[in-house]
């Protein structure tokens, strides 16, 4: 019961402090920027489902066609060795 207190306790104060500091330069606090984006980020999902648009954060695909006219292949953002070899492989 003490861990929920504390957690409950740090998020309370954290967000405090995030609604009370504003972001140097304008007149809205960080939290009111943090909640834009994260909304901004989720209007542009459910855009990319309404328009059938495929979007990960986890590749980059290019828009360009390859020399022999095919799409060019999607690149993954991570470059681990099994990504690179995946990429190879392809």
């Amino acid at each position: 019961m003490e861990g929920i207190a504390f957690i409950s306790f740090f998020l309370g104060t954290s967000w405090d402090f995030f609604t009370e500091t504003n972001v140097s330069g304008f007149d809205f606090s960080f939290a009111a920027l943090f909640v834009g984006l994260l909304l901004a980020l989720l209007r542009l999902r459910f855009l990319f489902i309404m328009l059938g648009i495929s979007g990960s954060s986890s590749d980059i695909t290019f828009f360009s066609t390859h020399p022999s006219g095919r799409m060019a292949k999607s690149i993954p953002a991570t470059f681990t060795p099994t990504a690179l070899k995946k990429v190879k492989a392809n």
